[in-house]
């Protein structure tokens, strides 16, 4: 099982809170060893914006780019961006 590094979203995430968040992601992306695993739990998430989707975007290349997996936690993992964008549909 690979080395896990976990960053909490809390309940909200949007243009107000993406820099603390990416400082949290810079953090755990300078202690992942090569295999990690990167969880972004989005658990408590109630909505969240553009700013932090494209957070979550930019977190899924430089996982790849540093040879880590990446995932996303959520009670229900097909609803993530509906439910943090707090929209109806995608696409």
């Amino acid at each position: 099982m690979p080395e896990e590094q976990l960053i909490d979203f809390g309940d909200h995430a949007s243009i107000e809170t993406v820099a603390q968040l990416k400082q949290a992601l810079e953090t755990a992306f300078e202690q992942a060893k090569a295999g990690s695993l990167m969880i972004c739990d989005l658990s408590r998430i109630g909505r969240g914006d553009s700013a932090c989707a494209q957070l979550l975007l930019a977190a899924a290349k430089q996982a790849d780019a540093n040879g880590l997996q990446y995932r996303l936690r959520h009670e229900d993992d097909s609803a993530i961006l509906q439910d943090m964008l707090n929209c109806d549909s995608i696409g």
